[in-house]
């Protein structure tokens, strides 16, 4: 077999240990989970790639010239022996990076997460605030790092004179020696055993035992009644269930509400696309319930505050506290555009200030003109207070929006004024 035979075998037995390598790579990437953080596992992918080429190189020359000096030497039977080096090896590595893998445990082919219930010591009184937040984790000693999730102190209850605090973990992992942290503040950082099969069957759905924790090997062991317990069972994930129909939870909300149902839960069938017999059911409440409407404008909650101001559209003949609830919103927002100071080089805080700014004004004029309009009050003083705050504030934030809506709803009452004169 000639020279020129042997460099091409080794050529392409090169290209496919450079491809079936980065292959492998590709799937110990997700097997051993390698950060993709500053490119490393694009790096990874690229060196195992590179090694795989040289191997791949290596092999075809090697099988080259064992075949040339054989019987019968011949390119398609040295590239049919080179190519089939390549292809065992790189499966033989994918075998063993496979069964060396720690990959998440399922049931069923469903994602496990364990279930966790901490018993504490009589007296032990588990706080909900802190920093960090009192949190659990499974655990591996001079492993990576798993997931935590915080313990749900709130839903702690009382059993025996113990507090029993609840919580639910990922189960990530199959490793053959794992612990439970738990997390409640620096002198109560504890360590649990979790005797658990690295393949949990549907038998490990079922409660543990109760677990004593662990201690230091240099402290003396904690006396009986002042040690934490835990106990903790596998429960498969559901999943994720299919995304709600809007137009579906809106009529299934709506077939909900009751006559007497707080006003906050009719306002969102005002919106515009709702279907008219629905409106129309909303907006009867909205007239006869003006007072519970004004209590929402004055709330200080935004949603309740937007949804209000949508509803005060719809009254015919708006009550004077629904018009003076309006209007002192209004001077609310010139109020608050007054004592907005100016904005810094870079000032996310001023940005996210003005920005809710600029949307509860986008709400407040659309009822003070409807409702000024059926009151016949006098729509200029708070547009032009407004107007007046932002009119000399530096181009380029969200006053910017604030600036041209006011002047353009002011130039339209200044010229509404001017016809009745």
């Amino acid at each position: 077999m000639s020279g020129v035979a042997t460099f091409f075998i080794t050529l392409l037995s090169g290209v496919l240990g450079l491809i079936c390598a980065g292959l492998v790579a590709h799937l110990c990437i997700e097997w051993f989970r390698v950060s993709s953080f500053e490119g490393a596992s694009g790096y990874f992918l690229v060196l195992i790639a590179l090694v795989g080429g040289v191997v791949g190189l290596v092999i075809g020359f090697v099988v080259a010239r064992m075949v040339a000096a054989g019987a019968e030497p011949s390119f398609l039977k040295g590239l049919g022996l080179g190519s089939g080096s390549v292809v065992g090896l790189a499966l033989i590595a994918t075998v063993i990076c496979r069964l060396g893998a720690d990959l998440p445990p399922k049931l069923n082919g469903r994602p496990l997460e364990l279930a966790i219930e901490v018993r504490c010591p009589p007296g032990f009184v588990p706080q909900a605030g802190g920093t960090p937040a009192p949190w659990v984790s499974v655990y591996l000693p001079r492993g990576r790092s798993l997931p935590s999730e915080k313990l749900r102190i709130r839903d702690a209850v009382d059993v025996d004179g113990h507090r029993v605090v609840p919580a639910t973990v990922p189960l990530t992992t199959s490793a053959a020696q794992r612990f439970l942290r738990v997390y409640f503040d620096k002198e109560h950082d504890l360590i649990f055993g979790l005797a658990l099969r690295s393949a949990p069957r549907a038998a490990d759905c079922a409660w543990s035992g109760w677990v004593e924790q662990g201690w230091d090997a240099g402290k003396p062991q904690p006396a009986a009644e002042a040690r934490f317990r835990a106990r903790y069972r596998v429960q498969p994930v559901d999943p994720n269930p299919p995304p709600v129909d809007p137009a579906a939870a809106a009529a299934k909300a709506f077939a909900a509400l009751t006559p007497d149902a707080p006003l906050v839960e009719w306002l969102p069938f005002l919106a515009e696309g709702t279907p008219p017999e629905r409106m129309q059911a909303a907006g009867e409440h909205v007239v006869q319930r003006q007072a519970a409407l004004v209590e929402l404008i004055q709330s200080g909650d935004p949603r309740k505050r937007a949804l209000a101001l949508r509803g005060a559209q719809f009254p015919a003949a708006p009550s004077p506290e629904l018009v003076e609830a309006v209007l002192a919103e209004g001077r609310e927002i010139a109020d608050q555009l007054r004592y907005t100071g100016p904005r810094e080089p870079v000032d996310p805080a001023w940005d996210k200030l003005v920005s809710g700014l600029s949307e509860r004004f986008n709400h407040w004029k659309r009822a003070w003109w409807v409702v000024r309009q059926r009151a016949g009050r006098d729509g200029r003083p708070p547009v032009r207070a407004i107007h007046d705050q932002v009119k000399s504030r530096p181009r380029g934030t969200r006053m910017d929006e604030i600036e041209v809506n006011a002047r353009v709803i002011l130039d339209n009452l200044e010229a509404e004024a001017a016809k009745k004169k």
